[in-house]
């Protein structure tokens, strides 16, 4: 299948939009407790991490000096990362996703929502998720996570759908090369397809686009 990846001008600034899924949302952060909220921007999808957002809402300063989420979905590293989170502060902490612990197909099992409710669903409830804070005196804090945005919940699917095609058939760009269309420098490739553990026929129903690159199908 032939391709032209064109780049995209004119997105929002990187960092500034959350990346956020539909569904049903999770029930608001408790008050007066510490709390810990997923979030990803749009930077962080292309460097493969997310952020842990520490909300304090209790009376004392945290001295964070690193970092971990747990889940049955999926564990991160632990990661060194040092800032100082004062009463009423929210504070962002970067950690890079790794691959997910899939269980069963992948998905959730359940109306497609992101707030892990759905009962008997393969995916492992978000609501057992914890971050792991240690601090500067070395006391390790474990605090639960509300994804109240669905960013693990849907970084958990997002994943399991990768494995199982990767599984079934590998994808690449092959053939890439600059050319001209309408007057415009575009790069131009075929999207070569690799049977592995599939079966059956392998179909391609869609191509999308991401943030850089606008993906138009070319005639051969």
């Amino acid at each position: 299948m032939l391709a032209l990846l064109c780049a995209c001008g004119g997105a929002a600034p990187a960092g500034t939009v959350p990346a956020t899924t539909g569904g049903t949302v999770a029930p608001t952060l408790p008050a007066g407790e510490l709390a810990v909220v997923p979030i990803q921007y749009r930077d962080d999808e292309v460097a493969g991490r997310m952020q842990l957002e520490v909300v304090n809402g209790t009376a004392d300063t945290l001295h964070v000096v690193a970092v971990q989420f747990a889940w049955a979905g999926f564990t991160t590293e632990v990661v060194e990362r040092q800032n100082a989170v004062a009463p009423g502060q929210r504070v962002d902490f970067p950690v890079p996703v790794p691959p997910a612990s899939c269980h069963g197909d992948g998905g959730d099992g359940g109306d497609g929502g992101d707030d892990g409710n759905d009962g008997d669903a393969a995916m492992p409830d978000v609501r057992t998720a914890v971050a792991r804070l240690t601090l500067a005196g070395g006391d390790v804090r474990e605090v639960p996570v509300f994804d109240i945005r669905g960013v693990a919940a849907a970084l958990y699917r997002r994943d399991c759908e990768r494995q199982v095609v990767a599984s079934a058939v590998t994808m690449e760009w092959t053939g890439l090369a600059r050319v001209e269309v309408d007057g415009r420098p575009v790069t131009a490739g075929a999207l070569t397809l690799t049977r592995g553990a599939a079966a059956g026929d392998v179909a391609v129903l869609q191509i999308g686009s991401t943030i850089t690159y606008l993906v138009v199908p070319a005639t051969a």
